[in-house]
């Protein structure tokens, strides 16, 4: 038993790492954002009229312009009061010519004249209100778009202020990302930046700052909103996932991979192998991202830090390099 025990502690006492050198890459100190894709616009189309739905003029996914009717309400009630209201207006344009004549003739007071002028002019008024009731049977899209949504089918009974449909439109799409108080400060209206949808990964869109938040939200967060532009003809649609990229300037900086650091990223620590021994080192760091370390001090170029094995290790403890992979170029803003 003791000659076992002394053979497992000379076969633990060195245990294989991963490492990989320190570097200087040129380095763009940019941050990320994420979230999805929104329409440039979406609208509810809402009735001003009431009836019941006699015609469909489009269905759902439909692309309507602006103006174009798509549905028309039943208009026989309007119509039959357009005809007495214009009968009316009718009789009143003849009573004015008469009794203007025998104002003339003085026949009829002026207080008399003024009566039929105005009972004309409400006549009149009251043809003008029920042409404009009944253009309102015709349901008008009120912008270019899509038809995403249609809340009626034919013989369906709208009422006033009833939604009708939801139109939106895609001709440009929008992102919306939250970002830190650290990140907005250096944003601007304008700004150009870099998008990525997960659908098409080897794409890279143009895209521009449209919109910043004037506060945060109740996460500490500032909405952000971003509208792309150059979309190549790819089939983007609304409520993809994406990815924004606010570059910073390109420079040289000394990096390691995410991976090798112990603990938090607040509070950085790799072990750095010397003479085949690990020896834990603490690191002040500038920018990062999900695959790469920026160190501003702690570490000189060229020194060997572990990637895989830190488990095993203590300050002191022998290692052999087992596998020494290569630091990948650039950064995921390039």
């Amino acid at each position: 038993m003791e000659d076992k025990a002394r053979l497992a502690s000379q076969i633990n006492a060195t245990f294989p790492v991963a490492v990989v050198s320190a570097e200087r890459q040129m380095l763009r100190d940019g941050r990320t954002a994420s979230g999805k894709l929104k329409p440039n616009k979406l609208m509810y189309l809402i009735s001003n009229t009431r009836g019941n739905v006699i015609e469909l003029k489009k269905r759902r996914g439909d692309y309507v312009k602006k103006g174009d009717v798509i549905a028309k309400l039943d208009d026989t009630p309007l119509q039959n009061q357009l005809s007495l209201a214009e009968a009316s207006l009718e009789k009143m344009e003849k009573d004015k010519s008469r009794m203007e004549n025998l104002l003339e003739g003085e026949a009829v007071t002026k207080r008399q004249v003024e009566d039929i002028q105005l009972g004309r002019k409400k006549a009149e008024t009251n043809v003008s209100v029920l042409e404009e009731n009944i253009d309102k049977t015709s349901i008008k899209s009120p912008m270019s778009g899509h038809l995403s949504m249609l809340f009626i089918e034919q013989g369906s009974f709208v009422g006033g202020g009833m939604k009708i449909a939801e139109i939106v439109d895609v001709s440009r799409l929008k992102l919306v990302v939250r970002v830190s108080e650290e990140v907005v400060v250096k944003l601007k209206k304008g700004q150009k930046v870099k998008v990525k949808v997960d659908v098409f990964p080897e794409e890279e869109f143009n895209a521009a700052i449209s919109l910043i938040a004037v506060k945060a939200d109740y996460g500490g967060k500032y909405q952000i909103e971003i509208t792309l532009s150059g979309m190549k003809n790819l089939p983007l649609k609304a409520g993809m996932f994406a990815r924004a990229y606010f570059g910073g300037e390109e420079r040289k900086a000394l990096v390691i991979p995410r991976k090798a650091i112990i603990g938090s990223i607040q509070y950085p620590k790799v072990y750095v192998i010397k003479e085949g021994k690990a020896n834990l080192r603490n690191l002040q760091t500038g920018f990062h991202d999900s695959e790469k370390v920026e160190v501003t001090k702690g570490l000189e170029e060229g020194e060997q830090v572990v990637v895989n094995g830190q488990i095993n290790l203590t300050e002191g403890t022998k290692v052999v390099i087992f596998e020494k992979p290569q630091l990948k170029n650039g950064s995921p803003g390039n």
